[in-house]
């Protein structure tokens, strides 16, 4: 699998030398775009905890 993005491709380097990724925890998460979700979950804002229910 090809990465176009240098960031993505960084990234991925990075992660699976620092976490001992295996060859095939890589390819899931080059196929799932983990790296584009990641990105796209911290430019939201915080979500605000729904407050428990009270009997």
């Amino acid at each position: 699998m090809r990465l176009t993005d240098k960031n993505a491709m960084q990234y991925y380097l990075t992660e699976a030398a620092a976490n001992n990724w295996s060859v095939r925890t890589l390819d899931r998460n080059i196929s799932t775009l983990y790296y584009q979700r990641l990105l796209s979950s911290q430019k939201k804002d915080l979500v605000s905890v729904p407050k428990p229910i009270r009997p």
